[in-house]
């Protein structure tokens, strides 16, 4: 049996830094290579025998690989010989690039029954088979998992705990087979389904014509989300003499690690969605820094175009750079309000020196102190990495961690 699931999305984005930092990028591959790995652990000597059976298997051999992770139900029932399914449609983007269902009927089944292709998938989640259901299907007790062509990629290592029991993960590849079924486009990678755990502060779906990320991270635990600064310059150092920086811009960008739980069938889906629009490392979006980068002194006037804050240093550290940036600010009532940053200065206010930060637009309304929950830099980031990894919990929760990099407009 598969323990642990792990699905990977892979891009190929190759990138030109100029010397004061704007980049050029190409897309290099069209889709993704899709991987998926599964840690078996076999407890017989059959379970045992397939598996060392399995690991021999041709590299040029296409093995139907089920979607464990993916498991879909029907919400309604299908009699036998019926050669339609419904499904709710949260469940359709696990069907977009296969062509063959498998039913499960009981826990203990040694080998696939029920296997049945798909003839087409419409739009409001009717799945056409080009057999009859050989039983009856009820709503509950009858899910089926999609299966996708694969290749089984080569293992250097097994593991035996006793003669008959082993431990392995296995690596398969999409051969990025796609049939043609008329898939709906609605329900590929352009589809943002609306859950209660995605967008929870209500971050607009583009700004400035930009696509957002508006998925938040979790504090898991320490650690869970990390940054790193990446400064624009070289060290020439000869070694046994003095050294010097070689400074190519005055620009410093952020780099923050994030951790995201990904708590329903929706937000995996709409996660992975976005990583493909996005095309890996190529395409820019806006996000949150999801960390407290500005306190407020006081509340923020009406008709003012500047805010002051209690870290009287901003003009030093964010005025000499040529990244724009933008602040989101976080409301205790759940929703969030972004204001563009013109430049960064300091002022003295009854005797006390506050930082100022002005902004491209007056205030519409008064904004005050004790509604905000937390100001963070909006940046415009794009994937630090064209590898996405979701690693499944169960079928309904998954994990991923990513790097955002800051890039300049």
């Amino acid at each position: 049996m598969a323990t642990r699931i792990t699905e990977k999305f892979e891009f190929k984005t190759d990138i030109i830094v100029s010397y004061d930092g704007h980049e050029q990028r190409i897309k290099l591959r069209q889709e993704p290579r899709h991987y998926l790995t599964f840690d078996y652990t076999s407890m017989n000597e059959y379970q045992s025998q397939w598996l060392r059976a399995l690991l021999r298997y041709r590299q040029d051999s296409i093995v139907y690989v089920p979607m464990w992770h993916n498991i879909c139900h029907i919400n309604q029932f299908a009699p036998s010989g019926s050669k339609a399914l419904y499904i709710d449609p949260k469940y359709m983007f696990s069907l977009r690039y296969c062509d063959t269902i498998v039913f499960f009927n009981e826990d203990n089944v040694k080998q696939y029954n029920d296997n049945h292709l798909i003839n087409y998938i419409d739009s409001n989640g009717l799945i056409g088979l080009k057999n009859g259901l050989y039983s009856d299907k009820n709503v509950i007790q009858d899910p089926f998992i999609p299966l996708l062509r694969c290749i089984v990629q080569p293992v250097d290592n097994m593991a035996f705990a006793f003669s008959n029991g082993a431990e392995v993960s296995v690596n398969f590849e999409d051969i990025l087979y796609r049939p043609n079924l008329n898939f709906p486009t609605s329900y590929m990678f352009d589809k943002i389904e609306d859950n209660e755990f995605n967008n929870i502060h209500n971050l607009p779906r583009y700004y400035n014509g930009v696509e957002v990320l508006q998925e938040s991270p979790c504090w898991v635990d320490d650690g869970s989300i990390t940054m790193a600064v990446e400064k624009n310059s070289t060290k020439l150092d000869n070694d046994t003499g003095k050294f010097l920086y070689d400074l190519k811009g005055i620009y410093a960008v952020d780099k923050n690690s994030l951790e995201f739980n990904l708590l329903n069938r929706e937000s995996i889906s709409n996660f992975i969605r976005f990583f493909h629009r996005m095309s890996g490392r190529l395409t820019t979006f806006y996000t949150p820094s999801w960390i407290n980068d500005i306190t407020l002194f006081d509340d923020i006037v009406q008709g003012k175009n500047f805010i002051y804050t209690d870290f009287d240093l901003v003009s030093r550290y964010y005025g000499k750079t040529n990244i724009k940036k933008a602040l989101v600010l976080f409301m205790k009532d759940g929703s969030s309000i972004i204001l563009d940053i013109l430049g960064f200065s300091s002022e003295e206010v009854n005797g006390r020196k506050l930082g100022k930060i002005f902004l491209s637009n007056s205030i519409q309304n008064n904004i005050y102190k004790k509604d905000v929950a937390m100001i963070s830099f909006f940046n415009l980031c794009r994937f630090d990495d064209d590898v996405l990894q979701i690693d499944y919990e169960t079928t309904e929760v998954a994990t991923t961690r990513v790097v955002l990099k800051e890039v300049l407009l």
